[in-house]
């Protein structure tokens, strides 16, 4: 039982955690947070190896670099109570990707985010596919189609509702209703 709740609870990557998403930007990771996570130890080394690197292979792709690739200044303070700029670069996925590629795979951190980045991009690449795939279908197949999507969400929420104390139907009649309409107080 122990092991089928382990697997039911999707564990949070490290890469999920520092990515950031903006209006303008969309999903960006920052390559100072993600040089840290690697095991890298200086941003100097890590920005002129890697993030170089990942922006000559963008650019020999034939993609825009400055759209992958946003160089961006914060201050920061310093020891003594002071303030500087500190560059950083915000990376798209596919940027991000491209930089974790470059990394050293014999380090188990740097596997992994191989993996993630290379596992998230089919999962964004099958996604489009069947999005495409759904608009084709005549609008009976696609009422359908969403129909079952929906139940198979409904059962994700009512398992989820069960593992969170919710009992009764009617606990969970309210809790699907305040879900369905935005109002679910978590906290």
């Amino acid at each position: 039982m122990a092991d089928k709740e382990q697997k039911a609870t999707p564990r949070l990557s490290p890469f999920d955690a520092i990515k950031h998403v903006d209006e303008q930007l969309g999903e960006y990771w920052s390559a100072r947070e993600l040089y840290k996570i690697l095991g890298y130890t200086e941003w100097r080394n890590f920005h002129n190896v890697f993030i170089k690197r990942a922006m000559k292979a963008c650019e020999e792709n034939g993609r825009a670099v400055s759209k992958h690739f946003v160089q961006s200044y914060k201050m920061s303070k310093t020891g003594q109570g002071g303030k500087r700029s500190t560059e950083d670069v915000l990376l798209s996925r596919y940027a991000a990707y491209l930089a974790v590629m470059n990394g050293d795979p014999k380090m188990p951190i740097v596997a992994m985010g191989q993996e993630y980045f290379a596992e998230q991009t089919r999962r964004q690449e099958l996604a489009v596919s069947q999005a495409d795939a759904i608009e084709v279908l005549p609008e009976q197949q696609k009422r359908l189609y969403r129909r079952a999507e929906l139940s198979v969400q409904n059962q994700r929420l009512a398992a989820v509702a069960r593992q969170s104390g919710v009992i009764t139907p009617n606990d969970f009649c309210y809790v699907s209703e305040s879900w369905l309409s935005g109002t679910l107080n978590t906290h």
